[in-house]
């Protein structure tokens, strides 16, 4: 898709440009969501290794799916993710988690985003792990807050995949 929007900006001009842009997906970083908030809170959680904040994104009936291949409740995957973050924070290993999305469907009450996560581990060495997986969530609002029903952690995705969709926030 660059390398066309490349050949086409030759000799437009700048409000040319910018609406190609726009209308390619560029630009669809700028937009903001209702449930951006709450996506914005998971990343702070991870990188503070913060998991009663993590916790508070979640519906009480939560449901993760990893993999296709097994489920398990919200309770269960927060005491795993709790041990194993806070044992990593205390070995020295800091983490980031980023968002892109391929899909945002939200009205006034629910939502389904797909698109791909990117964690990364960084340790006192410097060196670091990234995992990049496709995944999917549906989400209710209850109140002012908009809380995760079900998570998919799908299939690894690729970095060309990654690469493909539009950068968050």
């Amino acid at each position: 898709m660059i390398a066309k929007v490349t050949t086409t900006v030759k000799g437009m001009g700048t409000a040319a440009l910018l609406g190609v842009l726009i209308s390619s997906g560029f630009a669809a970083a700028e937009e903001t969501k209702p449930t951006d908030a709450t996506f914005k809170d998971i990343v702070q959680s991870v990188s503070a290794a913060d998991f009663d904040l993590m916790a508070s994104t979640y519906h009480p009936d939560a449901v993760i799916v990893s993999g296709g291949k097994s489920t398990k409740s919200i309770d269960e995957a927060m005491k795993g993710w709790r041990t194993s973050g806070t044992k990593a924070k205390a070995d020295g290993i800091d983490a980031n988690l980023q968002f892109r999305f391929k899909s945002r469907i939200i009205n006034a009450t629910t939502s389904y985003q797909t698109g791909i996560f990117r964690y990364e581990q960084i340790g006192k060495d410097g060196q670091s792990a990234v995992y990049m997986t496709h995944f999917a969530t549906l989400m209710v609002k209850k109140g002012d807050r908009w809380l995760t029903l079900m998570e998919n952690q799908g299939e690894p995705a690729s970095e060309a995949e990654w690469n493909a969709l539009p950068m968050w926030p």
